[in-house]
């Protein structure tokens, strides 16, 4: 346990008192080469007859986890007025410590999408994602800012374009028409900004089939924005990462989108899949797994072709 994590867990028992065991348990879940790292905390109770309680804490490198509870408490307050049974859940951020830069979370109900993808009624499951990602889109919080397509490049790719570029320099001048071909488009299009997770994949989604709802997580990246990014960003992630369930998947999704939202986002999806195959590309580079190359490429292609 980090003493980040020691003190949060500390922090913690002050603030449920006696009735849990003083040292907690603990289990890394990820840790992040950029300094974030995410650990489950279990507190045993001390009675019997109470249940062992689970908290998430999120560490961060910097001070960005404030801005993250703050965001993250504006859609807890938008979402809890809500009267139409949204299929959407946002885990409660339950405080924030500046001392140790660390969040404390609700924990997710329910399972994993990632689990869900070779069970029965998978697609099913996906129509229920479009329906959340639809109540997200329709929250009213405007204290978020504002993200363009400018902003997405300079924040949801890691590394940069240009450093791609540097990495396949037989490929410089793809790359450098694809980001024009983005920044173009993105510039040209007129939308209304809603919510937007902005990083919307199987990995940030759990099934809470008690309560028929989708619990989202990882919010660092929350802003408003077009409501196209997650949808576009959510077929691609379909596409890549799931490609026996994608064609139906999709649809599905798409459907269930649809029943809540309408279908106006949906001119605009190809733009944000062209984003995202160039996220993908820049990420290759930065992990370079084998064959990195060739799938930067193909993903450079890809963007090219959503843009054409």
């Amino acid at each position: 346990m980090s003493a980040a994590t020691t003190g949060l867990a500390d922090a913690l028992f002050a603030r449920l008192g006696p009735g849990y065991a003083a040292h907690a348990s603990a289990q890394c879940l990820s840790d992040s080469p950029d300094g974030r790292r995410v650990t489950e905390l279990r507190f045993r109770p001390r009675d019997a007859r109470r249940r062992e309680l689970r908290i998430i804490a999120k560490e961060f490198a910097t001070d960005t986890g404030a801005a993250t509870y703050t965001a993250m408490k504006a859609l807890e307050a938008a979402e809890a007025g809500r009267r139409d049974g949204a299929p959407l859940a946002v885990p409660r951020a339950l405080f924030y410590d500046p001392r140790l830069r660390t969040l404390a979370l609700e924990v997710a109900p329910g399972r994993p999408y990632r689990e869900l993808v070779r069970e029965e009624g998978f697609t099913a499951d996906l129509g229920l994602v479009g329906g959340a990602l639809a109540a997200l889109h329709a929250l009213d919080v405007p204290s978020l800012r504002v993200a363009t397509i400018d902003d997405h490049v300079a924040e949801l790719m890691r590394p940069r374009p240009e450093e791609l570029a540097a990495a396949l320099p037989e490929r410089a001048q793809l790359v450098a028409n694809v980001l024009a071909g983005l920044r173009a488009r993105g510039r040209a299009i007129a939308y209304a900004p809603v919510p937007v997770h902005r990083d919307f994949h199987l990995g940030q989604l759990f099934r809470d089939r008690d309560r028929d709802r989708v619990a989202v997580i990882d919010w660092d990246l929350v802003a408003r924005g077009d409501a196209a990014l997650d949808l576009g960003n959510f077929a691609v992630h379909l596409r890549t990462r799931v490609p026996h369930a994608a064609p139906r998947g999709l649809d599905a999704f798409l459907a269930g989108y649809a029943a809540r939202a309408g279908d106006g986002a949906f001119a605009r999806l190809a733009l944000y899949e062209a984003l995202t195959y160039l996220r993908l590309a820049c990420k290759r580079v930065r992990l370079k797994p084998v064959g990195w190359r060739e799938d930067a490429v193909r993903m450079l292609h890809l963007a090219e072709a959503r843009l054409g």
